[in-house]
């Protein structure tokens, strides 16, 4: 890549503690969740010139092609639609030549997406760094026949992500369905309202669950074989999130040693929550272990045990409300990601009504539930085949297996 480009450089942050250098600032900032194999129309925040001046982040035009470095979104690209910006360490710019189609190298760098995550290494906020960056091989085209690729990718593509556009939109009014099904049969069907107030039947979290540390491991650590293990990323997963076992859900292992450290090892109905998140929706992410199966908490994660026997299902359903997440949400702080404490879980408030109303809500929830979530299981993977079309579609043209026809 860095044969084709001006420049080709990584981002930077200004110090958050200075307000002087994002205060009435006028310059967009781009962080990595903004890099979603699309166009970057918007920015995550402004920073002022005193902030550019003084931190490692640099200025980049329009029309230059960003690869996310880091975390969740490692590997995804983006064209910035902004008249000019800059990014944060997690972003790798790629300024062109003039003589370079920038949608060209959007389509070539999504082509090799799997060779991109393969350069990744780190601890659990794994990466790409930027040397490696400047290497990723791409076609070497003449500009009329990289602009004849991407004018072709973009009329086929468009019509696949309409119909994604769609599908998702009907998977977030399901979800919503979902989350407001939840509230109603927890909280209002039993007269709460949906703020948190002194005077309802509520318990801080440290009451109901001892709240521990995961694994201080790295991925550096997991094994093929050994002992199960769950970590924050897989929290932030749609196949873990919310519930799971390690005979259905795939997970890494570590080695049997670890299970010395016994307040690490989840028993049916331990909750593991994530305590990073890249964005703020996400901050509240958990999943629970449903089945009497080995399996240990690791790393970037926080456990909670019930103190004494409880339908640990009743609170796996409160966790996935929106009166509760609106509370860790409120409470979780944050510019390159959102950090949860046990502090805020501890302190956060559940509601406890007597175990014959949990169980009720129970009930009734395992059956409505299960409808929606199979229902949104199915989107999902309409949304993965399409994807995987799409994918298709990028690398025969972008690597010449087929040839775009005059």
């Amino acid at each position: 890549m860095k044969y084709v480009c001006l420049k080709a450089f990584s981002g930077g942050t200004p110090k958050t503690d200075r307000t002087d250098f994002w205060a009435n600032g006028t310059i967009p900032w781009i962080a990595s969740g903004e890099v979603q194999n699309c166009e970057v129309k918007k920015y995550t925040s402004l920073i002022t010139t005193l902030g550019l001046a003084n931190s490692s982040t640099r200025l980049f035009p329009q029309n230059t092609v960003l690869l996310a470095m880091t975390g969740a979104t490692c590997a995804n690209v983006g064209i910035s639609k902004l008249p000019t910006a800059c990014a944060n360490q997690s972003v790798f710019a790629y300024v062109l030549m003039r003589d370079q189609h920038p949608k060209f190298y959007f389509y070539c760098l999504q082509a090799i997406r799997e060779q991109i995550l393969l350069r990744q290494n780190g601890g659990a906020q794994a990466g790409i760094n930027g040397n490696a960056c400047k290497n990723f091989l791409v076609p070497m085209l003449p500009y009329v026949k990289q602009k004849a690729i991407s004018d072709f990718l973009d009329s086929k593509l468009e019509a696949i992500d309409e119909l994604i556009f769609s599908i998702k939109q009907q998977t977030a009014l399901l979800e919503d369905q979902m989350f407001n099904e939840i509230d109603n049969t927890i909280f209002y069907s039993n007269g709460i309202a949906s703020s948190v107030s002194p005077n309802l039947k509520l318990q801080p979290i440290k009451m109901l669950f001892r709240l521990s540390k995961g694994l201080n491991i790295t991925k550096a650590n997991l094994k093929p074989k050994g002992v199960p293990v769950i970590s924050y990323g897989q929290t932030h997963n749609d196949i873990f999130k919310f519930e799971f076992n390690p005979d259905d859900n795939p997970v890494p292992f570590v080695d049997p040693s670890y299970l010395k450290q016994t307040n690490c090892i989840l028993r049916k109905g331990d909750f593991i929550f994530a305590d990073t998140s890249e964005d703020i929706k996400g901050s509240a992410d958990f999943s629970m272990l449903n089945k009497n199966v080995l399996c240990m908490a690791g790393y970037h994660s926080i456990v909670l045990k019930p103190i004494k026997p409880m339908n640990s299902r009743f609170f796996m359903y409160q966790f996935m409300s929106n009166v509760w997440k609106d509370q860790i949400k409120s409470s979780v702080d944050g510019v390159k990601v959102y950090s949860v404490t046990q502090t805020i879980l501890g302190n956060a408030k559940a509601y406890v009504p007597d175990s014959r109303t949990q169980d009720i809500v129970v009930q009734k929830l395992d059956s409505t539930i299960s409808n929606i979530k199979n229902l949104i299981s199915l989107k999902k993977q309409k949304l993965q085949e399409l994807e995987k079309l799409k994918k298709s579609l990028i690398f025969e043209y972008v690597s010449g297996k087929k040839e775009v026809v005059a």
